[in-house]
């Protein structure tokens, strides 16, 4: 259940390049996973816990909980993994997810509830592809047996911010 959180969380956010600078050498696919798990985890964490505090819809709020439980234990359990492996990690907000995090700050009632669970639907609808893509291409079988572990969390994750949505009002 451990590797579950561990690989939903580093998924949900999908797979984008962790090494934006080119000075550095770039890492391995199953590495850049982890890295980027890493920070996509650290702002699930943050949009939810903005959600338990301005989400007005008690189903969002709900969701938000749930989200806010599970990354957060699924951080802790990347955070050993790139230990590790020796992986540095920054602990902080991304940019993106500051930017992110700042606009949802912003929001308040229904405008909140929509654009949180928006959201929730299109990071896990990328986490999607970007496990798909790590079983198809990654190298350590460790984290693609994660992924195959992980994609039913992630589908039921989606389905249930697709309700929720269908029920804001």
């Amino acid at each position: 259940m451990k590797k579950l959180f561990m690989v939903a969380g580093f998924l949900v956010c999908g797979f984008i390049q962790a090494n934006a600078d080119d000075k550095d050498p770039p890492l391995p696919l199953d590495q850049k996973f982890v890295v980027k798990g890493i920070e996509c985890a650290i702002g699930e964490v943050k949009f939810a816990q903005i959600a338990m505090k301005r989400a007005t819809n008690p189903d969002v709020k709900e969701l938000a909980q749930k989200i806010n439980d599970e990354h957060s234990q699924c951080l802790k359990t990347l955070m050993d993994h790139a230990a590790k492996d020796k992986l540095a990690v920054v602990q902080g907000l991304s940019k993106e997810h500051k930017e992110t995090a700042d606009r949802l700050s912003k929001l308040e009632g229904t405008a909140f509830d929509q654009e949180y669970v928006r959201g929730v639907i299109e990071r896990h609808e990328k986490a999607i592809r970007t496990c798909e893509s790590q079983i198809k291409d990654g190298k350590v079988e460790e984290v693609n047996a994660y992924c195959k572990e992980a994609m039913p969390k992630i589908k039921a994750h989606l389905e249930a911010a697709r309700k929720v949505q269908g029920e804001i009002k």
